[in-house]
């Protein structure tokens, strides 16, 4: 072809129409022909358009009629696209239409093998844009488009609208205006004969549609998008015949939306919801209308005369209205000009119908009161729409309804509606909600305020609508001024317990980037001299030395001290080391003096609060204030007494963990050393052993080098410890491999490319992995060597059921002989870990498994009769129905055993049991019946 020259085209044009007969070649033949015309095109493109225009469309013609192949087709539809866009087709448009109508709809399904590497959908598409391609195609397009529409097949209706659409987005408005009225009056029935699908507003509805599993309900988005279409062509308010088009629309909807209990208002306000929302013109020129017709029983009936049913109507379908403001003002961002926005002058009539529901309905009508509620949010979320005075009216009204309706539905409405306004209008709820919340809030819990808002209920509504950092703000100090109110009046300790969890839960609801350095010198003073006096100082109050409220009480100083900035870790760090360890009565974290001095040592339950602390101070901008190896000696001193109380004792562990961990280094590995060769020296006893296991675990976050010497230890006490040690070791593992409060992990940006890193706490990747590894083995072996030992049995399940799946897998077939063992002990916790283990190795590595049905089945439907937990039942028939998957011939054979086996679950007094009972017993019951 490149040394083709353009003369010679015409001749070879004339050779291919006269001497070529496309019905007596092969597909690969035929494909040639449109091959050459392609190159042709390619080469000669302004030669062919200017002196062989009707040649070559001829050409064409005759080359692709009756053509099968879908390859061939494809390249039949190209060459069509190309020349109906690029050639004068006035006296060939008939013959080129029919050409490509005569395939559609196209059915072609590719088969699986797919020699042609082409899709129906390519084919479909292909043709769409061959139609689409030039308007002289609209006056035979059109007409056979809307004929197949009456078609019952839900594909081939799909093709067609779909087809439409893009006719109508290709051909120029004037060809659009010609056929107006016929397309629109084939397609609107597609939408008014239908029942549409509930939802909120008319994107969700689209989601809905084009989501939809069936082509059927799929039409419904694809024929919005056309009306969507149509808008859009209104492209210039001088189009006047356009403009008259769409308020024909309007007028051939308008007695349904004239009339609320018309059962085609809701189609009819979706439609012009679409028309409205695409164009701004289209907008301006319907919406005033449309507003009009659905609040006409507004204007003509007496409030009395207004059913609950029209006013439900009314609020769903003006709801649909707003969507299309939404659309233009909010998703598009046009500017609002409220002198020349028409949906303003029905502002007031939208207010008054919202009023009506929330103000004169009955608290009965939960459905009219929840859509007027939905309503609200939307008005709230439409760009410059409401006045701020607009905005405190209607919050105010929600706090009425929040307050006094007793629906729990409602309720839960509103509060979301308050919660969702509080992001964008923080100053309207602390204005009008919070105030009249707290007000709720009693000063002792023998004061009732409310019947029907308890203290539980105005708190829990206080952290839900505090969704804004200035409303966070003030609830914080006014949930302080209270508890201080509290703590005066109160004998019992549940109330203020209570203000201290929910303002360490509002403290949560902070992110990690909001600062809480205001907090250090406003809050926390005033604060902690107030929890501080409360618990250890004035033995009248309510929770004096309560170690509830000194958690709650540590919670709240975690949040604040994790979201500071780590600059001032370092003071922070000075001041409570001052504070609970130097006896200082006066100090920055304090607002004024304390009556007297305290110390962890002599006031323990400040354990809680310290640990709390320290656990969130950064490790590398802070150091220990004093010799860290005194400080941890002194705290085993106090350990050592005797004196602690449960939760006073394992705060002191954690302090000395939290230190061990963040600021031990290389210069007391010595010191580490000596306190094991201590151990090993003396009589190991159950406090030493604890204080030991918690180093352990401080040591093996960091990855240690001396944390493999400490774990040694521990499973050499499986072995040459007493009885009652032996027994501890499996408790000390579980410490060492579970989460703890203390070791919370928290992040801020800090990290390579601003990559999150933990600074609270001194932890590596993977340390958990090579404890196990390490470990698990060792224990397995150990387990073996010491047949029927269930310390070490028991130490394997409590580090199983700890770990991460993908730390166990590796393990999985040196452990398993060890899981057949515990399928005999009684113990749930064993049982549990070992059926966890099993789950995972049925499904990881089921050749593992398929050697040891034999024994495995039996002891699973023993545990089965066994009256274990209701864990442990459900995993047993989580593992028997896993087993269900493995090839026939294995599982067959146990299929009687296991049916009988599940009877015993269909009694069982948890309804999951006996659910999953029938389950299993069902699968059992079919298993090969297909064969």
């Amino acid at each position: 072809m490149d040394n083709f020259q353009p003369e010679l085209i015409e001749t070879l044009l004339d050779d291919i129409k006269s001497n070529y007969s496309p019905t007596d070649q092969l597909a690969s033949t035929r494909y040639s022909s449109f091959d050459i015309l392609q190159h042709l095109l390619l080469r000669f493109e302004s030669y062919l358009v200017d002196h062989l225009n009707d040649k070559f469309i001829d050409t064409f013609i005759h080359i692709s009629s009756n053509e099968k192949d879908p390859k061939n087709l494809m390249e039949s539809f190209t060459l069509n696209k190309a020349i109906s866009t690029k050639f004068d087709i006035s006296s060939k448009e008939d013959d080129l239409f029919d050409c490509v109508f005569c395939y559609f709809p196209i059915s072609f399904r590719a088969p699986a093998n797919n020699p042609y590497n082409i899709t129906g959908d390519q084919l479909k598409q292909a043709l769409r844009d061959c139609l689409s391609c030039n308007a002289l195609y609209a006056k035979d397009s059109f007409p056979n488009l809307v004929e197949k529409l009456t078609s019952t097949s839900p594909s081939v209706k799909m093709d067609v609208l779909l087809t439409i659409k893009q006719c109508i987005e290709q051909y120029p408005s004037d060809t659009i205006e010609e056929y107006f009225i016929s397309l629109w009056n084939s397609l609107k029935y597609e939408i008014l004969h239908r029942e549409l699908a509930s939802a909120d507003n008319i994107n969700d509805m689209l989601k809905y549609y084009e989501n939809a599993e069936n082509e059927d309900e799929q039409t419904v988005a694809v024929t919005l998008h056309i009306f969507e279409c149509f808008s859009k062509k209104f492209s210039d308010v001088k189009q006047e015949r356009y403009a008259d088009y769409l308020i024909l629309v309007y007028d051939s909807l308008k007695e349904y939306l004239g009339d609320p209990e018309s059962a085609k208002i809701r189609q009819s306000s979706v439609i012009m919801s679409v028309f409205c929302g695409s164009n701004l013109n289209s907008y301006n020129l319907l919406i005033s209308k449309c507003l009009t017709s659905l609040l006409t029983p507004l204007k003509k009936k007496q409030p009395s005369d207004l059913t609950i049913r029209d006013q439900r109507s009314m609020l769903t379908n003006v709801s649909f209205m707003l969507d299309s403001y939404h659309e233009l003002f909010n998703e598009k961002g046009l500017a609002v000009d409220p002198s020349n926005n028409q949906l303003f002058n029905f502002k007031d009539d939208i207010l008054t119908l919202i009023n009506r529901a929330l103000l004169s309905a009955s608290t009965v009508e939960v459905t009219f009161r929840c859509l007027a509620i939905k309503l609200i949010v939307k008005l709230f979320s439409l760009a410059s729409f409401l006045e701020i005075e607009e905005c405190q009216l209607i919050v105010q009204t929600l706090t009425d309804v929040l307050l006094e309706d007793e629906n729990a539905h409602t309720f839960s409405q509103a509060l979301a509606a308050l919660s969702e306004i509080s992001k964008e209008y923080p100053m309207i709820i602390l204005e009008f909600t919070v105030p009249r919340l707290m007000v709720l809030l009693p000063d002792s819990s023998t004061t009732v305020t409310s019947k029907v808002f308890f203290k539980e209920k105005v708190l829990d509504v206080l952290l839900t609508i505090s969704d804004n950092r200035l409303i966070i703000n003030s609830v914080l100090i006014r949930l302080l001024n209270k508890l201080e109110i509290v703590l005066q009046n109160e004998n019992t300790g549940y109330y203020p317990k209570l203000l201290l969890f929910s303002l360490s839960k509002l403290l949560r609801t902070l992110s990690p980037t909001d600062s809480t350095n205001d907090y250090l010198k406003k809050f926390i003073p005033r604060f902690l001299h107030l929890v501080i006096t409360e618990i250890v100082i004035k033995k009248s109050s309510a929770i004096y030395e309560d170690p509830i409220a000194a958690e709650y009480s540590a919670r709240v100083l975690k949040e604040i001290v994790a979201k500071c900035d780590p600059s001032l870790h370092q003071k922070l760090l000075d001041d409570v080391f001052e504070l609970f360890v130097g006896e200082s009565t006066t100090n920055s974290l304090l607002y004024k003096p304390l009556e007297k001095p305290v110390n962890i040592s002599r006031n323990t339950v400040l354990f809680i609060l310290f640990a709390g602390i320290c656990s969130t101070i950064d490790y590398k901008a802070a150091k220990v204030p004093m010799d860290s190896q005194e400080f941890v000696n002194s705290i085993i001193a106090v350990l050592d007494s005797g004196k602690l109380e449960l939760a006073e004792r394992q705060a002191a562990l954690q302090a000395v963990s939290l230190v061990v961990n963040k600021w031990f280094g290389s210069e007391q590995r010595p010191y580490l050393l000596k306190k094991l060769a201590s151990m090993k020296g003396s009589e190991v006893n159950a406090g030493s052993l604890e204080i030991f296991t918690f180093v352990t675990k401080a040591l093996l976050l960091k990855n240690d080098r001396q944390s493999k010497q400490f774990v040694d230890y521990l499973i050499g006490l499986l072995e040459n410890g007493t009885e009652e040690i032996a027994r501890l070791i499996p408790k000390c593992f579980e410490i060492i491999v579970a989460e703890a409060d203390c070791f919370e992990l928290y992040r801020r940006p800090g990290g390579a490319f601003g990559k999150w890193v933990v600074f609270n706490v001194n932890v590596r990747p993977f340390y958990k992995q090579k404890f196990v590894d390490s470990t698990l083995p060792l224990l397995i072996e150990k387990f073996r060597a010491n047949v029927g030992s269930r310390n070490h049995l028991l130490a394997i399940a409590l580090i199983v059921k700890y770990s991460e799946r993908e730390i166990i897998v590796p393990h999985l077939e040196k452990i398993l002989p060890v899981v057949l063992t515990a399928l005999m002990q009684r113990s749930s916790l064993i049982l549990s870990s070992s059926l966890t283990i099993l789950e995972i190795a049925i499904e990881e590595t089921p050749e593992l498994i398929k050697g040891h049905l034999s024994t495995l089945v039996p002891r699973l439907l023993e545990v089965l009769r066994l009256k274990g937990s209701t864990e442990t039942k459900i995993k047993t028939l989580e593992c028997l129905m896993a087993l269900s998957r493995f090839p026939l011939h294995l599982v067959v054979p146990f299929k009687e055993d296991i049916i009988d086996g599940c009877v015993v679950s269909l009694d069982d007094d948890k309804r999951g049991v006996r659910r999953l009972g029938c389950d299993v017993s069902q699968v059992y019951y079919e298993l090969g019946s297909e064969e």
